[in-house]
């Protein structure tokens, strides 16, 4: 099991070098979006000398006098002399080279615990599926009540990016993955959120408890002061209880927080009386429900608690949800389209399948993960009519749904999506929802979801022509 905790000696270190960044030898790893933030950040913060490493070795990048450039696969030479590594979230600590580096003193980081001590007070938000619709929410919610937020992370803008602004507005809404939560050593936000948790992320850990241990730093330097909203069921996959007061939400609550009636939220504790109304939400689905109360519970607690849940639940209804989650397109010849591409998980995919009302065509496929299907495959049959397997996953999604019992009739494998496409098309009736949740990556046609998303939306479109 790794133990993504630092030790008290690096923790000593990090520390000194939030402190004083420029007595420090230090490394990028990886050039990327973030990366590029955070060689502006560190060169404008004092550092005189800066080592960027790339796997790219035809990587394109400024001509900079600070900073020296090494590209191609990680020589082991390249980390003997630094004192700090920054890493990007797409770069896997468990490397061997970077685990040696590490023993031997070497300081490695991500984006979190580089900035420090945040000069305002933070919303973090994480879970395996729901988090960046919880942050567009909150964000949504907190510019309907006119407070100025950073919004981004994870969805959107790097937070050194916001640093490097100076951190403009009077908070920040970040949406958090497990491969940033890794290395957030000192990391406090006023509040946290944890959506849900399920099986991801199989090439990066070893077990989902593992995953999981990385998702629960999000609360893990928090103290009694601050907030943590998570999903009931999600308490007893958690190695350590969060040490803060706790908001909770589900089928079974104990404290304060909110059950889950079939189509409302009835406050517990210190919410009795309050009644939330799913109706109201202008998205459909469960998940949705839950994404809502997430990030009306998270604007609450960051205001100080001094709005109307009610109205803030009232004012929720107005958000219409995100591109490429459950996105409705168009309605063409009476079949509805529906885009939820980023949906690279059977988590995530099944969440859309519960959402939507029978009969769906279902278009899933692109790079497996690994993990299966099973909780996406629940509804074969009862909801989904026909299956439209896709993509490098095309046999090993179509080969599950067989040995589930589907019938073999009703599925149709296909090399790309543009080929799943037309022929949903072409075997859809009046009254179906056609569905594209790939439960898969994008990578074998697409450089990352957006891109296949907007490819299936621009298909679709020309449908109506």
């Amino acid at each position: 099991m790794r133990n993504f905790l630092p030790t008290n000696t690096e923790l000593q270190k990090l520390v000194d070098f939030q402190e004083n960044r420029s007595a420090f030898k230090v490394g990028v790893f990886g050039y990327g979006v973030v990366g590029k933030a955070v060689v502006d950040f560190l060169l404008r913060d004092g550092i005189g000398s800066l080592r960027v490493i790339d796997g790219n070795p035809q990587l394109q990048h400024p001509k900079l006098d600070e900073v020296e450039w090494c590209l191609g696969e990680l020589e082991a030479l390249w980390l003997e002399d630094l004192d700090v590594l920054f890493v990007g979230p797409g770069v896997d600590p468990r490397h061997q080279y970077l685990l040696d580096a590490r023993s031997k003193g070497l300081l490695i980081i991500g984006e979190l615990a580089l900035l420090g001590q945040f000069p305002c007070e933070l919303i973090a938000i994480t879970g395996t599926n729901g988090k960046s619709t919880t942050t567009a929410w909150a964000g949504y919610l907190l510019d309907e009540l006119n407070h100025d937020a950073f919004i981004g992370g994870n969805l959107g803008d790097p937070i050194t990016g916001w640093a490097l602004n100076r951190y403009p507005g009077e908070s920040g809404v970040l949406e958090l993955s497990s491969y940033q939560l890794e290395t957030a050593f000192g990391f406090a936000p006023k509040v946290s959120v944890i959506t849900n948790l399920a099986s991801d992320h199989a090439s990066r850990y070893s077990t989902d408890t593992e995953y999981f241990q990385a998702k629960s730093r999000i609360y893990h330097y928090q103290t009694s002061e601050d907030i943590c909203i998570v999903r009931s069921d999600v308490l007893a996959l958690l190695k350590d209880a969060p040490a803060t007061s706790l908001y909770t939400f589900g089928e079974n609550v104990e404290g304060d927080g909110f059950r889950r009636l079939p189509d409302s939220w009835l406050g517990v504790g210190k919410f009795t009386g309050l009644s939330l109304e799913w109706d109201s939400l202008s998205i459909p689905g469960a998940h949705n429900a839950e994404n809502a109360l997430c990030a009306v519970l998270a604007v609450w607690s960051l205001r100080g608690q001094s709005d109307s849940l009610s109205e803030l639940w009232k004012l929720a209804g107005g958000f219409r949800g995100l591109e490429h989650r459950l996105e409705f397109v168009s309605e063409v010849q009476g079949i509805r389209y529906y885009n939820d591409s980023k949906a690279t998980n059977d988590e995530s995919s099944a969440t859309a399948l519960e959402a939507l009302d029978a009969p769906i065509v279902w278009l899933a496929g692109g790079v497996s993960k690994g993990a299966g299907y099973a909780a996406s495959m629940k509804y074969l049959s009862s909801k989904v009519s026909r299956l439209i397997a896709f993509g490098h996953a095309s046999s090993e999604i179509s080969s599950e749904a067989k040995t589930l019992g589907f019938d073999a009739n009703a599925i149709t494998e296909a090399q790309t999506l543009s080929e799943a496409i037309g022929i949903a098309a072409e075997n859809a009736a009046t009254g179906d929802n056609v569905l594209l949740s790939p439960a898969c990556a994008s990578f074998d046609e697409f450089s990352n979801f957006e891109e296949r998303g907007r490819f299936f939306k621009d298909r679709v479109l020309e449908l109506r022509a």
